[in-house]
């Protein structure tokens, strides 16, 4: 039995030492073309509306005309959206100089932003709003956050001159980050990519650069599960926390969430077109029930409340944690990818 066992284990091992080895995936081609048709035109479309609802601060704080208030709520709208379909992007260069942080200071702890936001208009200070000087301020003041309070939640805003060159600062700062940001992935960081070489800062090579952005992927599903809905659940209707809605103040949170999906399902859709084809067709049927259960959910401020409700918010986690196992099985399988550290780990 035992010159049986060892002259099947030789042949085996001559069997497979005849096989082609299997050719690696083209980690530059699926990065490039994730650069191409999802980030860079994302980012460019962030500094297109940040400079947009810059000018618009800047006509409306001039004219000092409470009816511009109307234009400078849509420009924020214009600016949320865009954020959105970067939201998860924790990668290259939204990461220097805590751009990220500084654009969008959420989530909320300890009402930081309230408790920053009151302290800076309480006492008018010239030199603190100053760009380069705004710039090193806290975090909680500079972002998209704070500027949501001001065009919706503070509606006099206009009136008081100071109260609008502190709009126009972070409006200001906004564009600057959003601009930067937007340059360099089409300049050099895209470039860099599509040569399949590596970066000094943000990344060290082709399939490192994938596994980054794989793990920014899974990253986006795990912030619209453990940071979105949940915390606003709470484990019961009586420990529901619906103050803790994204962008609640804009009623943004439905359209936030459908750019969040789309964002993440097209950079999804590119990866897995290098899967075979049963695996790339069993992840777009996922993506295409979890936006079924999305399109199905009621508004999440009335949800918290009504228990059939909050059982359709946690079926659709259920399903958007289905689908991030079923990309990591793919993934990991197919593309020899790993799951790196990302920005929510140790949260």
């Amino acid at each position: 039995m035992t010159c049986i066992r060892t002259a099947l284990l030789a042949s085996l091992a001559l069997c497979f030492a005849a096989l082609p080895a299997r050719a690696e995936p083209d980690y530059t081609a699926i990065n490039t073309a994730i650069a191409q048709k999802v980030i860079v035109p994302a980012y460019a479309l962030l500094a297109e509306t940040t400079a947009a609802q810059a000018r618009a601060w800047d006509t409306a704080c001039a004219s000092a005309d409470s009816g511009q208030l109307a234009t400078l709520q849509q420009a924020y709208v214009e600016v949320s959206d865009a954020w959105a379909t970067v939201f998860h992007w924790n990668f290259g260069p939204v990461t220097l100089l805590l751009r990220r942080d500084r654009f969008y200071h959420w989530p909320e702890r300890r009402n930081t932003i309230a408790k920053g936001l009151s302290q800076l208009l309480a006492k008018p200070d010239a030199e603190k709003v100053k760009l380069v000087n705004f710039a090193h301020t806290s975090v909680a003041v500079q972002g998209l956050p704070a500027l949501e309070r001001l065009v919706f939640e503070r509606t006099d805003t206009l009136k008081n001159a100071w109260n609008c060159q502190v709009g126009k600062s972070i409006a200001a700062n906004l564009s600057h980050m959003a601009e930067d940001a937007a340059k360099e992935w089409a300049g050099e960081v895209v470039a860099v990519i599509a040569r399949g070489e590596e970066h000094p800062m943000y990344f060290d090579g082709p399939k490192a650069t994938l596994n980054k952005l794989f793990t920014e992927l899974l990253t986006g599903y795990a912030i619209i599960k453990d940071q979105k809905i949940l915390p606003v659940l709470g484990a019961s209707v009586k420990k529901a926390k619906p103050n803790l809605i994204e962008a609640r103040r804009s009623n943004r949170f439905a359209e936030n969430l459908k750019l969040n999906l789309e964002t993440l399902f097209a950079a999804d859709a590119i990866m897995a077109s290098y899967l075979p084809t049963n695996e790339r067709n069993a992840l777009a049927d996922k993506r295409a029930t979890a936006m079924g259960f999305f399109k199905a959910l009621p508004p999440l401020k009335h949800a918290v409340y009504v228990e059939s409700e909050r059982a359709q918010y946690l079926a659709f986690t259920a399903v958007l944690s289905a689908l991030r196992k079923d990309m990591v099985a793919a993934y990991t399988t197919h593309l020899g990818l790993t799951i790196g550290f990302n920005s929510l780990d140790g949260d």
